[in-house]
């Protein structure tokens, strides 16, 4: 089930599964994947998973350090 989802010059505090997807540019099975891993860390909200966008700037950060040390 595809839909149009808008994230550009979005400022909310948290995003669903498929959002966080659109956001990171990946499928949303890479982060139910990356949740597995515990590189990000979701809240529940009764039914509902949310991603805060703390999260996911952090795992970008983390992602870039990491990649730098690989590097080098």
């Amino acid at each position: 089930m595809a839909r149009n989802i808008k994230v550009a010059g979005d400022d909310r505090l948290g995003y669903s599964v498929e959002e966080a997807a659109a956001v990171l540019g990946v499928g949303r099975s890479n982060v139910y994947e990356l949740m597995r891993r515990g590189l990000i860390t979701p809240s529940k909200l009764g039914r509902r998973t949310i991603i805060a966008r703390s999260e996911l700037e952090a795992l970008l950060v983390r992602l870039r350090v990491r990649g730098a040390v690989e590097a080098a």
